[in-house]
């Protein structure tokens, strides 16, 4: 005879064991999924390691690992930030294009917006040109020191506001260096002894040129000094030979002394847009200018023999007070 009492008694401990095992997994998948969110979304730390990016997640020829940390997480569609960590002096690259956005081990997005201080110090693997993501703010101290090897122009993207103490100092480009509106300030030798031999652009929003920032570079034509800028630091353009010519916007900038002394490939200043002389009595700022030839007066209130009279504080050649050779 079945009993159906026990029977029931089995199946009913079979359908409580299911239960309680699909419970059981609901549990521990909410709680691993709590875990996961948790650690990217209310973890603020702004050290908080985000990992170690091979070649594969950047364009170009790549080689080794670059060690990268999180500077804020991601919040619903919002990408994270981060920056590039520090000595990552054996990284192997040609043509380096430093992307915008980067992605985690868990597929969380990150944007790179600074380029810590020594990223790339002394780093002879970077061949080639270098282009940097258009998301960047900061480019810190030391981050390209002496990368020799590097070459072609260089753009510094809209949206960096600042450009650290030697950061491509005696770096080997040998291009246009381009300087986007946002930056503000150019550090202490930034580019000092680089081996850029193409035209240096500034746009309107520089504010400082920090010292000896350009000394000794090789930059060739003119420089356009915009009228944002109201510093020039001491020796910012010292022995820059190749210079042909200086335009000087109208501005309320402070130059230092040495600001360009020894350029001597000068052969041309031109102040634009001036109501009035400038006010520049900076011993030797433009000392050793032996063969400059003409200074030109552009949609300026103020005459060249005026503006002469003006800079003769400046370390100017003791020929030009012949009064010959300057034109409106």
């Amino acid at each position: 005879m079945i009993n159906f009492k026990a029977l029931w008694q089995n199946q009913q401990r079979i359908i409580y064991s299911i239960i309680g095992l699909v419970s059981t997994i609901f549990v521990l998948t909410t709680f691993a999924l709590c875990i996961k969110w948790n650690r990217v979304a209310s973890d603020t730390n702004p050290t908080n390691y985000v990992g170690n990016f091979t070649g594969t997640d950047w364009v170009g020829y790549q080689s080794g690992t670059l060690s990268i940390a999180a500077l804020s997480n991601p919040e619903g569609k919002n990408h994270g930030t981060c920056k590039i960590l520090t000595d990552n002096d054996n990284y192997v690259a040609h043509n380096l294009i430093i992307p915008n956005i980067i992605k985690d081990n868990a597929d969380n997005l990150y944007d790179i917006i600074q380029i810590g201080d020594s990223a790339f110090n002394g780093n002879d693997a970077l061949t080639g040109t270098l282009i940097l993501p258009s998301v960047l703010q900061t480019i810190g101290n030391s981050s390209f020191f002496a990368c020799h090897h590097l070459s072609g122009d260089l753009i510094i993207p809209e949206g960096v506001t600042s450009i650290g103490e030697y950061a491509f100092i005696a770096a080997g480009f040998t291009g246009n260096l381009t300087i986007a509106s946002t930056v503000e300030t150019i550090g202490t030798s930034a580019f000092r002894g680089s081996e850029f031999t193409g035209t240096l652009m500034f746009k309107e929003g520089l504010k400082t040129i920090g010292f000896q920032a350009f000394q000794n570079t090789r930059f060739s034509g003119t420089l356009i000094l915009p009228s944002s800028l109201t510093s020039i630091s001491e020796a910012a353009f010292g022995v820059c030979e190749y210079f042909t010519a200086l335009i000087f916007k109208y501005s309320n900038t402070t130059i230092a002394t040495d600001a360009f002394r020894y350029c001597s490939g000068l052969r041309y200043l031109a102040f634009d847009g001036w109501a009035a002389a400038p006010s520049w009595t900076t011993e030797f700022a433009f000392g050793n200018l032996r063969d400059i030839g003409i200074i030109y007066s552009l949609n300026s209130a103020c005459s060249p023999i005026t503006l002469r009279t003006a800079l003769s504080a400046c370390g100017l050649p003791p020929a030009w007070a012949a009064g010959s050779g300057f034109i409106f």
